[in-house]
């Protein structure tokens, strides 16, 4: 399975269509350009059924409520506001 990333100019893209729709079905990602600036990336199609209930578990943290951190928070907002005189 291809990794890298790869830019192509438009016409290439074009002119070599079916090829280059392979090689990202086989997991290449390719940054799409007209005249040197990118303009679109292709990468593999991933099916919304893939992703299940509870897939980013471990990977999110919830702050418990009473932390304290709210108070912070707002008390910093409110000083940057209104300075001391």
């Amino acid at each position: 399975m291809e990794a890298l990333i790869d830019d192509l100019n438009v016409r290439e893209l074009r002119d070599n269509l079916a090829e280059h729709l392979a090689r990202v079905a086989a997991g290449a990602s390719l940054v799409v350009t007209s005249r040197g600036r990118p303009v679109a990336r292709l990468v593999p199609y991933v099916a919304a059924e893939a992703r299940r209930f509870g897939f980013m578990e471990g990977q999110i943290a919830f702050l418990d409520e009473d932390d304290g951190m709210e108070t912070d928070i707002a008390a910093s907002i409110i000083a940057e506001l209104d300075p001391p005189v």
